[in-house]
């Protein structure tokens, strides 16, 4: 293990799993703690002290790759895009200029048990899988192993994640390859999949129903003119749905208040506008401000190419776009400027969450609004 890691593990590993998939003795595998986050444990058997593991470490300096960055307000032509996108569509778009042939495209996706792992495609007609925002840690298994061998047999490879695991990736292969781009999201922080699990289970029990689906960024009342994305879908084995606001969401919630992430995202070495991958997508926050005729209010991405690699596929893309400048694309996009603040009562959570409810542990760590709390906030919205 990284020697700067063994006293400061849980401040600086990121879970990217380089460090497992590059050990040749299988000597390291993922360990799970009491609050459900995953750290590297070696296995001092095997063990053959080679330093390979610290080598792929990417908290231990990963590259940055920026190069003459150029900022872009973006959104897909097609609105049934962008109406199956957490933002703007440029995701799909981009996904969809780089696979022209002999391609497969990696991404983190949820599955049918609301696990999110990495995965891949090879046919653009599943590119949904890999659509949309999923607000939990993905299991990135041996998803770096794969893109190399692929790699090495001349496919082209698009890789994307959060920039722990871009940076991961790049630290792994010890080499750019021309047939990979790597396309890094602006990322608030990951919780783990224990935890949404545990939110998954207490909400089914309530409801006297499984949960079949959940979608994080439900874009209600798409058809006009500025449809409602502060929400979640909900649906359930028995064809229930139902939506819900984000301050009605326990989990959701505290997500937003930062108070359940992986220790390592509130020193995060990559919330700035130095990038590690060809090119970074967020959500524009702010565009109506800056481009009032260009947001419709059905979601708007900022894009931003960081490489020559990642401005020549923009340019083959078929999308609107508006070249901006990095102070309008900061502006509200917090995570380009700084790692995200602890939340005073993360601690308290984790220890709540250990022995209550997760809805409980929420509701005793933040200003979780009661119903007639949340009455009025409907109204002050509407009246605003």
């Amino acid at each position: 293990m990284p020697s700067f890691l063994k006293d400061n593990l849980k401040q600086h590993c990121s879970g990217c799993g380089s460090c497992v998939q590059a050990c040749t003795k299988k000597a390291i595998t993922f360990k799970t703690d009491d609050d459900g986050f995953t750290y590297p444990l070696v296995d001092k058997d095997k063990c053959i002290s080679c330093g390979r593991c610290y080598a792929v470490c990417p908290f231990d300096g990963a590259d940055k790759i920026s190069q003459n960055q150029k900022f872009y307000a973006v959104k897909s032509k097609s609105s049934s895009v962008i109406k199956d996108s957490s933002s703007g569509g440029a995701f799909y778009e981009i996904a969809k200029a780089f696979c022209d042939e002999n391609y497969v495209v990696f991404g983190a996706e949820m599955c049918d048990n609301l696990k999110v792992r990495h995965s891949f495609i090879d046919d653009f007609s599943h590119i949904s899988k890999l659509q949309k925002s999923k607000y939990v840690q993905s299991d990135i298994n041996n998803s770096f192993e794969k893109v190399k061998e692929f790699l090495k047999e001349n496919k082209k490879v698009l890789f994307s994640g959060t920039p722990c695991q871009i940076a991961g990736l790049r630290k792994f292969l010890g080499k750019d390859y021309d047939n990979l781009l790597a396309v890094d999201i602006v990322c608030h922080g990951v919780p783990n999949q224990q935890l949404f699990d545990k939110y998954i289970k207490e909400l089914s029990e309530s409801l006297g129903q499984e949960i079949s689906s959940f979608t994080f960024r439900n874009k209600k009342n798409f058809e006009k003119k500025s449809c409602n994305q502060k929400t979640v879908l909900i649906k359930t084995n028995k064809g229930k749905s139902i939506v819900k606001e984000v301050l009605q969401c326990e989990y959701l919630a505290a997500f937003h208040e930062a108070m359940f992430y992986r220790p390592s995202c509130y020193e995060c070495p990559f919330a700035s506008t130095e990038r590690v991958g060809d090119i970074t997508l967020a959500d524009f926050w702010g565009a109506e401000k800056f481009y009032s005729s260009f947001d419709d209010g059905k979601g708007v991405s900022l894009v931003i190419a960081n490489t020559e690699k990642g401005s020549e596929l923009l340019t083959k893309t078929e999308i609107l776009f508006v070249e901006t400048d990095k102070e309008r694309a900061v502006a509200n996009n917090a995570q380009l400027k700084r790692p995200v603040e602890l939340h005073k009562n993360r601690d308290k959570f984790f220890e709540l969450n250990r022995e209550k409810s997760f809805c409980e542990s929420v509701k005793e760590c933040m200003d979780f609004p009661s119903p007639l709390h949340y009455k009025l906030y409907k109204i002050k919205r509407l009246l605003k």
